[in-house]
């Protein structure tokens, strides 16, 4: 079962039932936007958009803070998936400059993209590694999700192990 706890912009949890309940409703499987939302979740056909992969250490209003991070470097979220297990997250983030709508090119600013959203992702936990992967290639979305999380195999790793890139230990 997900938990979220739903904050107001001063960043006090939300108590209002009706509000509660509004929202609940408005996300739940009858909203009007559910059905479509289900056929954006796949491979993605087009190449206008920057992808950015992310792991770290997972908390409550984590997307919200990645979300500032690429507002503040003037980028759009176009979608965004996210995974959770025990204390990490995934995410696959697709993005656009906010000027051009079409991808970043920039390579300063992508480099800044990725020390900020790493800096966000790793939060309080220095034992566990946190990595940001930018590309403009189309993936499978959910499929690179499981990649990510089981690369990060939380659940099988004595403390202080990091693995590399391509899931092995360091």
């Amino acid at each position: 079962m997900d938990v979220f706890n739903v904050t107001n912009q001063e960043g006090n949890k939300i108590t209002d039932e009706a509000m509660l309940d509004y929202i609940m409703k408005s996300l739940g499987p009858d909203s009007s936007f559910a059905s479509s939302m289900r056929r954006s979740v796949g491979v993605t056909t087009g190449m206008d958009y920057t992808s950015i992969e992310l792991i770290g250490s997972d908390r409550p209003g984590l997307l919200s803070e990645m979300s500032a991070v690429l507002t503040n470097l003037k980028c759009n979220v176009v979608n965004a998936e996210v995974w959770t297990h025990n204390t990490r997250a995934a995410a696959i983030m697709q993005v656009k400059d906010e000027e051009t709508g079409g991808t970043i090119n920039d390579p300063e600013r992508l480099s800044m993209m990725k020390q900020l959203l790493c800096n966000v992702l790793r939060c309080s936990n220095k034992l566990r590694d946190a990595k940001t992967i930018v590309s403009d290639g189309v993936s499978h979305t959910e499929r690179r999700l499981h990649q990510l999380m089981f690369a990060d195999r939380d659940y099988e790793r004595a403390a202080g192990e990091v693995l590399d890139e391509k899931g092995g230990l360091m």
